[in-house]
C-alpha cells in the first residue's frame, strides 16, 4: 500500500465517524424533543384538567356579592356655647345614614338624631351632667340592614382650668390640654414643639383659624417659680374657646380668631417648673437629679428659676448672648455653654422661626411673673413701631407701670428671649410682668391679676390684624 492509499483510506475512515456522531445526536435530539412534547402534553392535559375543575366550580351555582358593611365613625365635640354642642363625626365608608345615640349620667341611651349629614346641633346640654354619645353608621342590602357603632365619647360642659390653688402644675396643664381638645375641636389643635431634659412636652396650644394668614405668637413660664403665668395663659385659652361665639370683655371672639390664630406655649419650662412645685426628688432621670442636688439653690427649691440643667432660660437665647455669664449653674441667671443650649430654648426658636418663615407672625406676647411692668422699648423701624402699639395697649388695659427705665443703663440683657425675637426674628414683643411681690405667686393675686389680662391677647391680636 504506497502512501496515497493510506491516506485515502484513513480520510474514508474518519468521514464516516462523523457521520455516525451526527446520526446519533440527532436520534438523541428526537428522543428530547418527543420527551419534551409528551411533558408539555401532559402539562397542557393537568391544566385543562384544572380549568375543567375551576370551571365546574363557578358554573356550580350564583355568584353571591358580599355586603359592606360600614365602618367604624370617630366622634369630636365643639362647644357652642353655654347649653349647645355640636356632634360631628367622620364619613363611614358604606353607610347610607347615621343614628346617633345620647346617653345623660347613668341613664340608658336614646337616639336623638337620625340623618345622612356629620354632623348634629344638640341644644340641650347643661352644666353639672355628663354625657355621652356614639353613632350607628347604616346600610341596607337586599332587606337586610349592616351597621357599625363609633366608640362612646364623653361630654360636658365645665371649667377645666383650676384658678383656686396656687401649684398649677405640669400635670394638669396636660389634661386641660386633652379636656380642650375633646371639647373644641373646631376650634383648638395641639402639637408638641418639643422636649425638656427630662422629657416633659412643650405644647403649642393653637386656638382660632389655623389657616389664618397672620398669627400671634405667647410665651409663659419660662422662668420656673413664675407658674402662676401657665395658669394664666391656660385661662385665657380657655375664656376664648368658651365664648368663640360670643364676646370677652366686648371684643367678638371669632371677628378676631377667624382671622387670627394665637399660638400659645403656656408652660415653656415644665421640668424647672416641677422642681420649684414639688422638688428636686420629682425630676425622673436620675443623672439629672444627681447634678442638681449639687447646684446652688437646691436647699431651696421653691425659688428655682431655671431649666433641669442649672439653666436660665432667659440668658439662653441667641442674642447678645455670652457663654457660661453669670457663675455657675444653679437656680437661676445661668446663660449656659452656648446660645440656645437647652431644648426648651430650641423649641421655642424652632416655633417663631417656622411662623416667621410662614410670613403670618404679627407679633409676640412674653409672660413673665414679678413687678406688674411692661416692657416695649427696643428694636427699630417698623418693629420698633408696632412693638410699642403693643406695649401703649397693655398698658392701657392693664395699668401697669413702664419697664422703660429698667436695665437701660446697663444695655440689653444677656441672652434675653425678647432681644432675639425683636432683632433676630424681627417680630415686634412686649413683656408682661405680672403681680406684686415675689415669686411664686400667691393664689389671692390671681383675681386681681385675672381681672388685668383676661381679654389681653385677644386685643394686642386684634391690634395686629
Amino acid at each position: 500500500m504506497n502512501k496515497k492509499q493510506y491516506k485515502l483510506i484513513a480520510l474514508l475512515l474518519a468521514m464516516t465517524m462523523a457521520v455516525s456522531s451526527i446520526s446519533y445526536a440527532a436520534n438523541a435530539d428526537r428522543k428530547v424533543s418527543a420527551a419534551a412534547k409528551t411533558d408539555n402534553e401532559v402539562l397542557t392535559v393537568a391544566k385543562k384538567d384544572i380549568i375543567r375543575k375551576n370551571e365546574t366550580k363557578v358554573s356550580s351555582g350564583p355568584v353571591i356579592e358580599e355586603p359592606e358593611i360600614p365602618a367604624k365613625s370617630k366622634i369630636s365635640f365643639t362647644r357652642l356655647g353655654s347649653k349647645k354642642v355640636k356632634v360631628s363625626w367622620s364619613m363611614s365608608a358604606g353607610a347610607e345614614k347615621y343614628i346617633l345615640y345620647k346617653k345623660t349620667n347613668n341613664n340608658g341611651y336614646k337616639i336623638v338624631a337620625k340623618t345622612t349629614k356629620l354632623k348634629y346641633t344638640d341644644k340641650k346640654v347643661v352644666a353639672g351632667k355628663r354625657y355621652k354619645y356614639y353613632v350607628k353608621s347604616e346600610r341596607t342590602y337586599d332587606g337586610k340592614t349592616y351597621a357599625s357603632n363609633s366608640n362612646a365619647k364623653s361630654f360636658r360642659i365645665a371649667n377645666f382650668v383650676n384658678t383656686k390653688h396656687q401649684k398649677y402644675s405640669y400635670s394638669e396643664m396636660c389634661g386641660d390640654i386633652k379636656s380642650f381638645k375633646n371639647t373644641y375641636s373646631d376650634y383648638v389643635s395641639v402639637k408638641v414643639v418639643g422636649k425638656s431634659n427630662d422629657k416633659r412636652n412643650i405644647y403649642d396650644v393653637v386656638i382660632g383659624n389655623k389657616k389664618a394668614k397672620k398669627t400671634l405668637l405667647v410665651i409663659g413660664n419660662i422662668h420656673a417659680r413664675e407658674y402662676m403665668t401657665a395658669q394664666l395663659c391656660m385661662a385665657q385659652i380657655e375664656s376664648y374657646l368658651k365664648n368663640y361665639n360670643g364676646s370677652v370683655k366686648g371684643v367678638k371672639v371669632k371677628n378676631v380668631l377667624n382671622k387670627m390664630a394665637v399660638h400659645y406655649i403656656p408652660m415653656a419650662n415644665p421640668d424647672g417648673t416641677t422642681i420649684s412645685q414639688f422638688g428636686i426628688s420629682k425630676i425622673r432621670d436620675r443623672k439629672l437629679r444627681k447634678a442638681l442636688y449639687k447646684m446652688s439653690g437646691a436647699s431651696h427649691t421653691a425659688t428655682w428659676k431655671a431649666n433641669a440643667r442649672g439653666v436660665d432660660l432667659n440668658r439662653n437665647s441667641n442674642s447678645h448672648f455670652k457663654a457660661n455669664h453669670g457663675g455657675k449653674r444653679g437656680s437661676e441667671g445661668f446663660s449656659g455653654p452656648s446660645a440656645a443650649s437647652e431644648p426648651e430654648t430650641k423649641a421655642i426658636a424652632g416655633l417663631l422661626k417656622q411662623l416667621k418663615n410662614n410670613k403670618t407672625l404679627k407679633g409676640v406676647v412674653n409672660y413673665h411673673a414679678m413687678g406688674s411692668i411692661v416692657f416695649g422699648s427696643g428694636g427699630s423701624g417698623k418693629v420698633k413701631k408696632e412693638t410699642q402699639k403693643m406695649y401703649r395697649l397693655a398698658r392701657k388695659i392693664t395699668g401697669y407701670a413702664s419697664g422703660d427705665s429698667y436695665g437701660s443703663s446697663s444695655g440689653p440683657s444677656v441672652g434675653s428671649m425678647r432681644d432675639y425675637v425683636m432683632e433676630k426674628i424681627k417680630s415686634p414683643c412686649i413683656t408682661l410682668e405680672i403681680g406684686v411681690a415675689g415669686c411664686p405667686l400667691p393664689i389671692s393675686q390671681f383675681s386681681s391679676i385675672w381681672r388685668k389680662n383676661e381679654s389681653l391677647v385677644l386685643r394686642e391680636a386684634k391690634l395686629l390684624l
